[in-house]
């Protein structure tokens, strides 16, 4: 998975920059080289996240701000990454000098002259990625929630702190169908603005055949037939382990193992609407608008790049997955902010300039999502130039 990744984010930053050096030598006359303004607005943090696997994994974010404090729309080609003091699979320890000791890339080992670029793409490096799970359970610990929809804000009215309601009473309640009470119910679990409760019994479709429906209730199985009951639903009818019940006015339908009813209620958590848009890994750079409709240009995908316009901030969250618990110092890498073309003494570069921030890393005696980092240095960096062409 980390190899299609890697892959992945190589093919965007082609086509990002690409996109970015057509509008840069079409800005050509537009005097001054550009420059976007990169904060942090906290330490990188630990959390862990119950991904689906076995365990809960630990990922590193942090928020940022993204400021073009110039007069024209610049392409968004930030692109985030951390290193830390481990080399990647293949490369042996003992060519990769301490970067993190010395808080800064050393000029030269002992025998040569060191390459910038080729020392930190030695390092051992995690993208920014766009994880929902991950993206969703950060949020909730920042207590950034987007701004409610009319359904979610009607729903969450008809809750109750102290009394729990079942989908058919919260339906009637906030005006909305039962399909769309329980995709809104099942978001404000997920925003951590409502708990689910199983009701008494439990009751859960097990199975279907031929002979009729299993289900479980109080921790008994029973087959059902078409016409009867379970915990107030009618069994309609029976095909592909499904069955369509139903209750008052709803009729749905439920897959194995669903359980029928839960009941809801509100958690009365502090809660403050976030219109801002959080930006997050490769999506943050665009989006692939489908198969090219000019026969010229033949089959191929067409990417539209994002544009962060003039005298505007973006926001951004970076999450990085399965950093390594060796890790003792990490620095953050950003590129893409500043005008990848140099004009200087007649010559046009294609200059790579990052900056870079440093920390260390105090590891915490209870838990690793406890660690905090203490920053060491923030600088920018050139870790290439590469003349391309002259006036």
């Amino acid at each position: 998975m980390a190899d299609q990744v890697w892959k992945r984010m190589i093919v965007l930053v082609m086509l990002v920059l690409a996109t970015a050096l057509a509008v840069a030598q079409k800005n050509e006359n537009v005097s001054g080289r550009w420059r976007l303004k990169f904060e942090l607005l906290e330490p990188p943090k630990p959390i862990w996240v119950d991904d689906g696997g076995v365990q809960k994994s630990v990922y590193w974010y942090f928020r940022y701000q993204v400021s073009n404090d110039t007069e024209r729309d610049i392409p968004w080609m930030v692109n985030i990454k951390i290193v830390v003091d481990k080399t990647r699979a293949g490369v042996p320890e003992t060519q990769v000098p301490g970067l993190f000791y010395q808080a800064e890339i050393p000029e030269q080992t002992s025998d040569k002259k060191i390459d910038p670029e080729a020392y930190i793409n030695d390092l051992k490096a995690y993208y920014d990625t766009d994880f929902l799970i991950a993206k969703k359970e950060i949020m909730e610990q920042l207590r950034l929630y987007p701004a409610l929809s009319d359904n979610e804000k009607a729903v969450l009215a008809a809750l109750d702190a102290e009394k729990t309601k079942n989908i058919s009473e919260i339906m009637k309640q906030a005006n909305l169908s039962y399909a769309e009470t329980e995709s809104t119910l099942l978001n404000l679990v997920m925003y951590n603005l409502a708990m689910s409760q199983e009701v008494p019994g439990d009751p859960t479709f097990l199975g279907g055949n031929t002979q009729g429906a299993m289900f479980s209730e109080n921790n008994q199985e029973a087959v059902k037939k078409v016409g009867e009951q379970v915990a107030g639903w009618e069994l309609l009818s029976i095909a592909n382990d499904q069955v369509t019940m139903k209750k008052d006015d709803t009729v749905t339908t439920f897959g194995k193992g669903s359980t029928l009813e839960y009941l809801y209620v509100k958690t009365n958590k502090h809660f403050v609407e976030k219109d801002l848009n959080y930006v997050s890994g490769m999506s943050s750079r665009g989006i692939y608008k489908g198969m090219s409709s000019d026969p010229a240009a033949g089959k191929r995908f067409v990417f539209q790049n994002t544009v962060i316009p003039k005298k505007k901030i973006r926001y951004g969250i970076a999450i990085f997955e399965d950093v390594s618990v060796q890790m003792d110092f990490m620095a953050i890498v950003v590129s893409g902010l500043v005008d990848p073309l140099v004009r200087r003494k007649g010559k046009i570069s294609l200059e790579n300039e990052v900056v870079m921030i440093g920390y260390a890393r105090k590891p915490s005696e209870e838990s690793a999502s406890q660690d905090s980092v203490t920053q060491l240095y923030r600088r920018w960096v050139i870790l290439s130039s590469k003349e391309t062409s002259r006036k």
